[in-house]
Formats: C-alpha cells, sequence, structure tokens
C-alpha cells in the first residue's frame, strides 16, 4: 500500500518533471538559433575575404604589369642598342623557364611586342635569361600571391591564360594580361572558380631611349615630349612703308661694317680678299642705316642690289624712306623694304626717324643678327630670325599625324606617318599598318606616331669625327622623313649657319606652320579670329597672341574725399597680363592729369599700393569740387602692345566713388 506522502511527492516529482521539459526545449531552441547565427555571420566574414582578396589580385597585377613592362621595354631597347640589330624579326621563344603551357598560352608571336612579351612572361630574350628581371616576371608575381592566399587560408589558382602588347597612344603602350583564377576557402565556404581575370597597364614611354636614332644616325637620343610648342615663334623687328619680295639672311649694318663708299665698292664686288664670296653675300641682308650718298652711283656699285648678278645680297632694308628714283637708280630687285625708320642703337642716332610703336618691340637690330624680309598681306615686315642651328625641337618628339591632317594640303605627296615606339624598336622608318589596327581595335586611336627633328649640326660633327654617317644637306630635318632622303626647302625666316638650311618638306611646313622657299604657308592674318599667326604677335594682335609677361588690360578708376569745397582725387591703375592675373609693371608709370583746364606739371608718377601686386595709386590733393579734373595714361613695356585708359575730363563733384 501506498501511503498519501508517498503519493505527494511522486506527483510533485512529476510536475516538476512537466515543468523543466519545456524550458529545456526553450534552451535548447534559442542556443542553436544563437549557433546558426554565429555561424552565418562568420561565413560572411570568410566571403568577405575572399572578395577582398580577388580585388588586390587584380590592383596588384595592373601596378605590377606597368612596372614589369617598362623594365622588359628597357631590355629591348639594351639589346637593339648593343647589337645593332632591331627586333623586325625577333620571334617569341616559349621554353620551360616560362613556366607557362606554351600549347595553350596566347603571346604575340613576332616583332618588338614578342620580345616584350616574352620578358614579362618568361624573363628571357633570345631565350636567355635577363638578370635583371629577376622577381619582375609574370610567374614571379603568380607565385607571390598564391603565396599571400595560402597564408589567408585560401588555396589559389592562377594560370596564364593571354598577353597582348599594344600601343595606347604615342606615349604609352599597354600589356593586357588574362588569367584563369580559381579559389577556395580551405573550409570549403566559398569558393572563386573558373574565372578569366584581366588586367591593362598603362605604361609610357617618355624618357626611354629611341633606338632608332641610335640605328640611323648612331646618337643616342631619350623620347620627350614636346609640351610646348618648340617651333621658335617670330618676332618683328620693325615695319616699313613701302616693299616688295622676302628674303632673309645675317644682318650687315653699313656704318658699322663697311663704313665708306669705297669699302662698299670692294665688298659689293668682291675684288678684295676680304670680300665676301657670291655665296657669302647672298646669305646676308644690307641694312642701310646712312644716307645714300651715291650708294649707287658708280659702276659695280648696284650688283649686289640685282636679284641675276652672282653676288648680290639676300635682301635690303634701308631705315630712310627712299623715293622711287633712288630704287630704280639702284636697280633693286632683291628682296626690300624701305622707311622702317631707325632699328638699330648705333650711330647715326635716329636716321631715318622713329620706328612705327605698333610694329617696333623695343630689340635692335645687331649687326650678325639674323633677319627676315617679308612683304605679304599688305604689310612690310622685318623678322628677327633664327640661325638653322638654334631649332629647340632636336631634343624632343611631337605626335605624327599628318596623314590625317596635312598631306591633303600637299598633293604631290603622300607620306606616311612617322613610326610608333614599337616601330622603332623594330627598325621600321614608316608607321606600321599592324600596330596602328591594334590601336584602333583595342582603344579606338590611330595617332601613335612619333617625329623629331634630326640635329644636322652634331651628325656633321660626327661624320668629321670619323663616324660613319652621311650628312643629307638638301633633306627635311624630320628624322624618319630625312633617313629616306626626302627632299625639303629652305625654310623662311632661318638663316643658314655653316653649310646647312632648315628645310622642311611640304607636309610638315604645313603641320608647323612654316612658310619655306617652295611652299607659302602661312595667310594673312585676322586679328581677333582666336588664331596667332605666325605674322601676329602680342603687339599688333593681343587678342589672338598671349603676352607673356606684357602689360594687355589696364583699368583707370578715381574716387574723392572731400571736406567742404576741399577734395583728395585720387586716380588708381589695375594691371592685368594677357591671362587676367596682376602684374607689376618695369618701371612705376606716370599720368597725364588735366586740372581746371590745365595740365598738372610735372607729370605725376603713380606709386605702387604697399603689399598688393599690379596695383598703382596718385593723389591729387586740395583740389576744388566745383572744378574738373581728368587723366590718362599709356604704357609701353619692351617688346608689349601699346596699352592706355582714361578717365573722361568732369566736375570733380560728379565722381560717384568716395573713400
Amino acid at each position: 500500500m501506498v501511503s498519501i506522502k508517498d503519493r505527494k511527492g511522486f506527483l510533485f516529482t512529476i510536475s516538476t518533471v512537466i515543468l523543466i521539459i519545456p524550458l529545456i526545449y526553450l534552451v535548447s531552441f534559442y542556443s542553436g538559433a544563437s549557433e546558426t547565427q554565429m555561424d552565418n555571420t562568420l561565413n560572411k566574414m570568410r566571403c568577405d575575404e575572399l572578395h577582398y582578396y580577388i580585388e588586390d589580385v587584380k590592383r596588384d597585377m595592373g601596378r605590377s604589369v606597368v612596372i614589369f613592362g617598362r623594365r622588359a621595354a628597357t631590355n629591348v631597347i639594351d639589346d637593339v642598342v648593343q647589337s645593332g640589330v632591331p627586333m623586325r624579326g625577333y620571334s617569341f621563344n616559349c621554353t620551360s623557364m616560362c613556366n607557362v603551357d606554351c600549347d595553350k598560352f596566347i603571346y604575340p608571336e613576332n616583332g618588338s611586342e614578342a620580345a616584350i612579351a616574352e620578358l614579362v612572361v618568361c624573363g628571357t630574350l633570345h631565350g636567355k635569361n635577363i638578370s635583371n628581371m629577376l622577381n619582375n616576371t609574370l610567374p614571379g608575381w603568380i607565385g607571390r600571391i598564391e603565396e599571400e592566399g595560402r597564408l589567408m587560408g585560401f588555396d589559389a589558382n592562377i594560370t596564364p591564360y593571354e598577353i597582348k602588347v599594344i600601343p595606347k597612344d604615342a606615349w604609352h603602350f599597354a600589356i593586357i594580361i588574362y588569367n584563369k583564377v580559381k579559389v577556395y576557402d580551405r573550409e570549403g565556404i566559398c569558393f572563386y572558380s573558373e574565372n578569366i581575370i584581366n588586367s591593362t597597364s598603362n605604361t609610357s614611354v617618355i624618357g626611354l631611349e629611341d633606338p632608332l636614332h641610335l640605328l640611323e644616325n648612331k646618337k643616342r637620343k631619350y623620347i620627350l615630349n614636346c609640351e610646348d610648342d618648340q617651333v621658335l615663334a617670330r618676332t618683328k623687328a620693325g615695319c616699313g612703308v613701302n616693299g616688295s619680295g622676302a628674303g632673309d639672311g645675317l644682318a650687315v649694318l653699313y656704318s658699322l661694317d663697311i663704313s665708306n663708299l669705297n669699302a662698299y665698292r670692294n665688298y659689293c664686288t668682291g675684288v678684295s680678299n676680304s670680300s665676301p664670296s657670291g655665296k657669302e653675300i647672298e646669305e646676308q641682308v644690307f641694312v642701310l642705316n646712312h644716307g645714300m650718298m651715291g650708294l649707287c652711283g658708280g659702276g659695280g656699285m648696284c650688283e649686289c642690289f640685282n636679284a641675276s648678278s652672282l653676288h648680290s645680297f639676300g635682301a635690303f632694308i634701308s631705315f630712310r624712306n627712299l623715293t622711287a628714283a633712288e630704287i630704280a637708280n639702284c636697280q633693286i630687285t632683291i628682296p626690300w623694304i624701305v622707311g622702317t625708320g631707325d632699328l638699330d642703337n648705333v650711330n647715326p642716332i635716329n636716321h631715318g626717324g622713329n620706328p612705327d610703336p605698333e610694329c617696333f618691340e623695343g630689340g635692335f637690330i645687331e649687326s650678325g643678327d639674323c633677319l627676315s624680309v617679308l612683304n605679304a598681306c599688305g604689310e612690310h615686315y622685318v623678322i628677327f630670325g633664327y640661325g638653322s642651328m638654334d631649332i629647340n625641337a632636336t631634343s624632343c618628339y611631337y605626335v605624327s599625324d599628318i596623314e590625317e591632317y596635312h598631306n591633303p594640303q600637299c598633293p604631290s605627296v603622300n607620306y606616311s606617318n612617322g613610326p610608333c615606339f614599337f616601330d622603332r624598336l623594330d627598325g621600321n622608318l614608316n608607321l606600321s599598318e599592324k600596330y596602328v589596327n591594334q590601336a584602333n581595335e583595342t582603344f579606338g586611336t590611330s595617332l601613335i606616331g612619333l617625329e623629331s627633328f634630326v640635329d644636322i649640326y652634331t651628325l656633321y660633327a660626327m661624320e668629321q669625327s670619323g663616324y660613319d654617317v652621311e650628312v643629307s644637306p638638301n633633306s627635311t630635318w624630320v628624322d624618319y622623313l630625312y633617313w629616306q632622303n626626302v627632299s625639303g626647302c629652305d625654310v623662311v625666316g632661318y638663316c643658314k649657319i655653316g653649310n646647312y638650311s632648315f628645310n622642311m618638306d611640304c607636309s610638315h611646313a604645313h603641320k608647323y606652320q612654316m612658310d619655306t622657299d617652295c611652299e607659302q604657308v602661312i595667310g594673312c592674318p585676322v586679328c581677333a579670329d582666336g588664331f596667332c599667326s605666325p605674322l601676329e604677335d602680342c603687339v599688333s594682335c593681343p587678342q589672338d597672341c598671349v603676352c607673356l609677361g606684357c602689360p594687355v588690360f589696364i583699368n583707370l578708376s578715381t574716387c574723392k574725399s572731400c571736406v567742404g569745397l576741399n577734395c583728395n582725387v585720387s586716380f588708381a591703375l589695375t594691371v592685368l597680363d594677357g591671362t587676367g592675373y596682376l602684374l607689376n609693371l618695369s618701371v612705376n608709370p606716370r599720368i597725364n592729369i588735366t586740372y581746371d583746364g590745365a595740365i598738372v606739371l610735372p607729370t605725376p608718377v603713380m606709386v605702387p599700393v604697399v603689399g598688393e601686386t599690379g596695383r598703382y595709386i596718385h593723389f591729387e590733393v586740395n583740389r576744388d569740387i566745383n572744378k574738373f579734373i581728368g587723366g590718362n595714361i599709356s604704357i609701353k613695356e619692351s617688346g608689349c602692345p601699346l596699352v592706355d585708359d582714361a578717365i573722361a575730363y568732369g566736375n570733380i563733384s560728379s565722381i560717384a566713388c568716395n573713400y
């Protein structure tokens, strides 16, 4: 028999169990839910790590390929330089050192692209290891990336699939690498499989050596971008009132270099040992800075002005305006200009009067200066030229684009664009269609060619020193056409130095806007058309031509401060250059002021505003408020346009500005 007490204990136990079971169930449920949530969070973090690893692979591949490409290009250049053999016939050597499946891996097969690709993939050239490519190859990079993945707990497998080496533009080439990538998390949580990752580099060729210059000229030259226009601009020496023709040469000043009629007769006729030869005198410009004084009065005196003579000047300049009879008496048929005013700084001073201030830029003619006489567009110009040794562009390169823009202006010629960087490695003298097609299909551009000017004087010095080079005096100076013996014509405004003139072919004369003896390229200037013609400058047309360092815009303003009837009147001047920046003048400007009907004397000098650039001020003190005042100012800096501004003559009381 079970007692009542025992029965109560049993019931209590049953009740307790019944209450505990749901509690155990609830605890078990929530514990399982938390564990599931924690597993999901860890999995997401792990997959994020895999994602960031893949992104790092892409970024690092791009950076690394730029380095590989530049180093590979340098090694290919060195090989061409040392062997003297271009890369035109080179073939990719796919060997066991490349660590790729040569039967499946896709690569450029021939030329400089194949050589660069082999160095990037294999670290070899001609199948031989290149020491400075160590640790700078694609397989080496893959090994480092896979090791990094292992340290992160990923099994990474990166297999090279294809490499392309393609011109991107004239200054860059691209290496495009395609890799098959498989990455697995060791716990089996995430994976990235059977995806092809590609990376495109942008490798600059600027600063690399141009091997074609060494192959053709036996001289080392490096590829630099002519960022600024290296074709020298013309500078006006002055303008005349009459003239005809165009010619240039080195200045011979009558009063300085010849001095008297007897010396002139000997100089002109060539009868003395010190007289120039006919070839030498035709490369001179005779500057008459003195009176005629029978210069053409005797026999043998006119021949130097006659173009049909074997002993004539290249051009003639007279500071004084000659009469028609004087011109006829001298039988002038060479290019000539008269009435320029005094353009030199030697005796006699001011012969011919003052030069035209709108044309004279402050630079005096000196003996031996290169001068160009140009009568065109209804104007008569004397222009400072340059010696043919002064060409700046022999040290840098331009994008070659004559096929697209300049050949059509010369119907008789059809020149190719200049060779691109890969062509120059291959030893090609013209741009190859293969490389143009690659660049156009991949990057949508065909302007990949380069051109430079040869340094003919360095070539002459090398020839004289026994180098195996031959100077071509009649060829255009554009490098790739010079090497093909394409003829050029003498560029107007560049004087022959020694035995060589600056020559340019028709297409490039149009490209660089140069007149030649064979081709008139430069049309008549139209001011304010947005183009600075070579016959314009910042003096004649500041709207089109930037006047570097010149005051172009000025503003004159007034303010007043009055006590009763007495006023102080300020004249403030603001000076700006052609780009709109404030500019200080070389000297403090003078201002012409009229007060109460009389000119203020001495002419006031404006003073700079303390602590400010391009601002000047002058005060007229104790002026009657009921009187009239006005002012004007003209500024002419050397080599710059004349600029002026004025304050209208008016009552002081009407000046709106007060200070």
